[in-house]
C-alpha cells in the first residue's frame, strides 16, 4: 500500500526517488568512459530535442558494439513526427519502423495507475519482455521515463489505427536490453510540456499549487471541494485533456484525494494547467 499523506512529506519522497534515478544515471554515464558526465546528464534531462540521449546511444553503440536484430548497423535517428506506441504515421495506416530510433519507455495509456481508489506509487514501472517458444514471458520490470534505443520490433497490426507486439531496445542507463510493449513506446519526453500538452501524450504526476483563480471542477463543470496545496494529482494521460468542456478555463483531468489527511476518497476533477507543476 502507498503511503496516503499526500502533502509536503509525499512531495519530499516522489523528489528523493527522482534524485535516486538521476544519481544512478550520472554513474552510467560514467562507466561509458564520459569525462563530461554531469553535464551530459543534465542535458538529457532539460533537452526536449532528445539531442542528449542521441549522444548518449551513440557511445553506448560504440561500448557495446550494438547492432540492429537484423545484422544491420545502428544509424541513431529521433523523428517528433513518429507518434509511438504502435500508431501508424500515415494515413495507409502502414507499420511504423522504430529500430533505431531513441525514445523512452513509458506507462501505456491504457494501464490504470489507481489501485483500490489509490494513485499508485512511485517509481512507476512497466513490464520487460522476452520471446520464448511458449509465448513472452515476463523477465522483470523498466523504469517509467527510462530513455532508450529500439534494436528491432515484432508487431501485427490489430485494428486500422494500430500495432500491437513488441520492441526490442536497449536502455540508455546501461541495464540490460529487453522486449517492452509497443504501447509503452513514446518518441518525445511529453513530461517536459506544459500539463495540458502532456496530457495528450501520456500519464504524469503533478503537485496541485493555486494560481490561476480558476478552482477545479467536476467532468460535469461543478464547483466541488477544493484540493489542499501541495496534493498530488495523477493526470491518467488516456483522455486527460477535455477541450469540449463548457468550463474552458479548465482543461486537465486529474485525480486527487480530495481530503487535507489523504483519508477521503479520491476524485476526479478537471484543473486549470497553469494550477498544476508536473513532478514526474
Amino acid at each position: 500500500m502507498m503511503d496516503k499523506r499526500y502533502g509536503a512529506g509525499w512531495i519530499r519522497r516522489a523528489a528523493g526517488l527522482i534524485l535516486a534515478a538521476a544519481m544512478l544515471c550520472t554513474l552510467t554515464v560514467s562507466a561509458l568512459g564520459d569525462d563530461a558526465a554531469e553535464e551530459l546528464l543534465i542535458a538529457v534531462q532539460e533537452d526536449i530535442t532528445g539531442k542528449a540521449e542521441m549522444t548518449l546511444a551513440e557511445q553506448m553503440i560504440a561500448k557495446l558494439d550494438l547492432r540492429l536484430d537484423d545484422g544491420r548497423e545502428i544509424t541513431v535517428r529521433r523523428d517528433g513526427r513518429v507518434l509511438g506506441r504502435g500508431k501508424p504515421d500515415d494515413r495507409e495506416g502502414s507499420e511504423p519502423y522504430y529500430a533505431g530510433m531513441v525514445g523512452y519507455a513509458v506507462v501505456a495509456n491504457d494501464e490504470s495507475l489507481m489501485t483500490d481508489g489509490e494513485i499508485a506509487s512511485l517509481p512507476w514501472t512497466i513490464p520487460a519482455w522476452e520471446p520464448g517458444e511458449d509465448g513472452w514471458k515476463q523477465t522483470g520490470t523498466i523504469a517509467h521515463k527510462t530513455a532508450v534505443l529500439v534494436l528491432g520490433q515484432r508487431l501485427e497490426k490489430t485494428s486500422e489505427r494500430q500495432y500491437d507486439g513488441y520492441i526490442h531496445v536497449q536502455p540508455l542507463n546501461g541495464g540490460p536490453d529487453c522486449w517492452i510493449g509497443v504501447r509503452s513506446f513514446a518518441t518525445t519526453p511529453y513530461w517536459l510540456y506544459n500539463p495540458e500538452r502532456s496530457a495528450k501524450y501520456g500519464a504524469s504526476m503533478a503537485v496541485y499549487q493555486p494560481q490561476s483563480g480558476h478552482l477545479p471542477v467536476t467532468a460535469e463543470g461543478e464547483g466541488t471541494e477544493e484540493p489542499v496545496s501541495g496534493s498530488a494529482v495523477l493526470i491518467p494521460g488516456k483522455d486527460a485533456w477535455n477541450p469540449e468542456l463548457a468550463d474552458k478555463n479548465n482543461t486537465v483531468t486529474g485525480i486527487t484525494m480530495v481530503s487535507p489527511d489523504g483519508e477521503g476518497a479520491s476524485e476526479e476533477l478537471i484543473f486549470n494547467e497553469d494550477d498544476l507543476a508536473l513532478i514526474y
